[in-house]
């Protein structure tokens, strides 16, 4: 792969990187074969972080729906996937006393740092040979997004998921979506419990956002006060419980006792029972009803789905209307038809256990 002298003229800007030489079916094979190679790109990278005195950073695992390519390989499923992410761990020397806000800005230092360490990487000779530099920097693009070549002629992209020690396990679950689905379809149903309270269910576990004591939305700055509710995969829905209530010893629901987070295969289904008994237990302790707080969760849901399916088919149809190859809006219409098959399957595993 070409490589170049000079790194700083690619950092100009950051934002997403969609490379024309980019454009082989992502299939189960292609996936691993990539996977592969960025794995190796870590491993040249943390050489080459030794030689300069910086700490190591951490692969931990691919995610999204290419975190099933494995088992569709052995299984022969006949799937393509829309892209390519994969979680690193960066280092994060942290003190106990140290705030929410103080560690978020270091944080973003530790981001800003080593992006700039990985852009000067790509450039030199220890860089990983398979490595496009020119197409994974062009236009000052976010160096992480690797164009590598995962196949002799085979250009692949794939996006690095940046996490942090403390938050690395409940990463690998917060962004593994149901087989067979799209990461959306999970990360909305994770919103719409969210935007009830309202609390953000995101990269760094729960987080509540307060004010004088009261919960409130991420509009509100002035005054605001940021606390990790639960990074527990295994238990997020029961710390949310409880801290909402104010009340450690609350009495728990059979139905959040067995669904007090994800645990095990990933699927919707397990997110809305846990959502389910979630409602229970607050009904029991007094503090909403469960048939309200249900319908609050479906509704913000089906509206979350039915956003994506508008803008996302927004934006295909501006690029149908552009093209005069036929086969290519063929295959952009058939986009659009499945984005409509995707929500209605999640809309079946969850709507019925929500408003059962």
């Amino acid at each position: 792969m070409k490589k170049y002298k000079s790194w700083q003229h690619f950092l100009l800007n950051e934002g997403g990187i969609k490379s024309t030489k980019t454009d082989a079916k992502l299939t189960p094979e292609i996936v691993i074969r990539a996977i592969d190679v960025y794995n190796r790109v870590i491993a040249d990278f943390n050489s080459w972080l030794n030689g300069m005195g910086e700490m190591p950073v951490r692969s931990v695992k691919p995610v999204g729906s290419v975190s099933y390519a494995q088992r569709d390989l052995q299984d022969k499923e006949n799937v393509i996937y829309g892209d390519v992410d994969y979680l690193v761990e960066f280092p994060l020397p942290a003190s106990p006393e140290e705030s929410y806000t103080e560690i978020r800005k270091k944080e973003n230092l530790t981001k800003r740092k080593y992006r700039n360490l990985f852009a000067k990487f790509l450039v030199s000779s220890d860089a990983t040979p398979e490595i496009d530099a020119e197409e994974t920097l062009k236009g000052g693009a976010d160096p992480f997004m690797v164009i590598l070549e995962a196949h002799p002629g085979i250009l692949v992209q794939v996006d690095t998921v940046i996490t942090f020690p403390d938050y690395s396990d409940w990463m690998s679950v917060r962004y593994t979506p149901q087989r067979g689905l799209k990461g959306y379809t999970m990360g909305k149903l994770y919103k719409a419990l969210g935007d009830v309270f309202p609390v953000t269910i995101g990269t760094e576990g729960i987080v509540a956002r307060t004010r004088d004591g009261k919960l409130v939305s991420g509009r509100i700055r002035k005054g605001v006060e940021l606390e990790v509710v639960s990074k527990n995969p295994k238990t997020f829905l029961v710390d949310l419980a409880k801290y909402i209530t104010g009340d450690s010893e609350m009495l728990i629901h059979p139905d959040l006792s067995s669904h007090g987070g994800m645990t095990g295969e990933i699927t919707l289904r397990k997110l809305a029972q846990g959502i389910r008994g979630f409602a229970l237990t607050m009904e029991t302790a007094g503090y909403m009803g469960a048939k309200d707080m249900l319908d609050k969760v479906a509704t913000n849901y089906e509206q979350g789905l039915e956003e994506h399916r508008v803008r996302t088919t927004k934006r295909i149809q501006n690029k149908i209307s552009q093209l005069q190859d036929g086969s290519k809006r063929d295959n952009l219409e058939k986009k659009i038809k499945e984005i409509d098959e995707i929500n209605a399957k999640a809309l079946k595993e969850v709507i019925p256990v929500l408003r059962a």
